[in-house]
């Protein structure tokens, strides 16, 4: 038997909250296959799952876990998406009418893990019956499979000071579904917003695809003047003259 299909063997015996010594894994995959493995395919199939991120070795044990990479290398991939068609439609946004910034670096505006959003995108919007135009800041708050936990909502929340919408982002559990309920509960009751996205990581680095608004954020109410000085320290000159020129042109047509 070939290492690969050892290798999709180990996944379906062996369930996301259990441990398993060598010996227990080599039985239970010759079960499931009803045939003789031999030990030196099944090591190679461990190695393999290994090296994919798909297992992690703890002493005499072997768990599954999910591939992962790091919060810098997402931001591409994350940017890209916020700026596409797809999320264009799930967040409302004119893209003729909002400037989208990566803001985690830069800018003086606070210098803790609280005040620096990954990503912000002002928008200037008109609503159908509504005879003003009117300035709404979203905020998103990036994080890879290490950094996905509740507190992370809770960075999210902290946005709320200066975005009028906070969004965590994030990779989706494939292990259990009750790590995104759970998470998407805590969103819920502080009125955050939860983005997800399948990662798998190829050698040619991470890939995020099936992206999906799973919670919509609710309105906050951040100080007007807090928000302007936000802006001012997070974007760039380029954007804030961007932004001026959208809000000139808004209040022309009014």
């Amino acid at each position: 038997m070939e290492p690969a299909e050892i290798a999709k063997l180990i996944t379906q015996v062996l369930s996301a909250d259990e441990s398993m010594s060598f010996q227990q894994l080599h039985h239970a995959c010759a079960a499931q296959a009803r045939m003789a493995i031999g030990e030196q395919q099944m090591r190679a199939a461990i190695r393999m799952r290994i090296r994919q991120q798909h297992l992690l070795e703890n002493g005499q044990t072997y768990r599954r876990t999910q591939p992962d990479s790091s919060e810098q290398s997402l931001e591409a991939p994350t940017l890209e998406w916020l700026a596409n068609e797809e999320a264009q439609a799930a967040l409302n946004y004119d893209p003729d009418a909002s400037v989208l910034q990566r803001t985690a670096q830069g800018g003086t505006s606070g210098t803790g893990r609280w005040s620096r959003p990954d990503f912000l995108l002002a928008t200037i919007r008109r609503r159908r019956f509504d005879p003003w135009r009117h300035l709404d800041v979203i905020s998103f708050e990036l994080k890879n499979r290490a950094g996905t936990d509740l507190m992370a909502v809770h960075e999210a929340l902290a946005h709320a000071r200066f975005a009028h919408y906070a969004y965590v982002v994030c990779p989706r559990d494939k292990l259990t579904k009750r790590n995104n309920e759970a998470l998407a509960d805590e969103c819920a009751r502080h009125r955050i917003g939860l983005i997800q996205f399948n990662l798998t990581v190829p050698q040619t680095g991470p890939a995020l695809r099936n992206w999906a608004l799973v919670q919509r954020a609710e309105r906050h109410d951040p100080d007007p003047d807090i928000v302007e000085r936000f802006l001012g320290d997070r974007l760039s000159e380029e954007k804030q003259v961007r932004l001026e020129q959208i809000a000139a042109k808004s209040r022309s047509v009014e």
